[in-house]
């Protein structure tokens, strides 16, 4: 859950999103989707794909689509700063940009 709320930490600052757990994941919208129609009127394949993109070419392999940060017992703390700043360069160029808006 370290991960999920590093990344929630940065999603908060650059864009209206909010967080659920103990499985964490985020969503695009200011508040938590209460049901799949929910789900998937907040979701945006196109975006989380551009997303996955963005971490792969810097080497960081997000596992799927189904809306959270991922780790394995074989991460260390060095793998998870590095997926939580990509994460956040990430955001801050799709602000930046206005694909995103805070």
């Amino acid at each position: 859950m370290v991960v999920a709320h590093r990344v929630i930490a940065i999603l908060d600052r650059a864009c209206p999103c909010s967080c659920r757990g103990p499985h964490t994941y985020y969503v695009f919208s200011p508040t938590p989707r209460r049901n799949a129609r929910e789900s998937r009127d907040h979701d945006d394949p196109n975006l989380r794909a551009l997303m996955r993109v963005w971490l792969a070419n810097r080497g960081i392999w997000e596992s799927g689509w189904w809306l959270g940060p991922t780790v394995s017992v074989a991460h260390t703390a060095e793998n998870v700063d590095r997926y939580v700043a990509a994460f956040g360069e990430c955001l801050a160029v799709l602000t930046s940009v206005r694909i995103l808006s805070p």
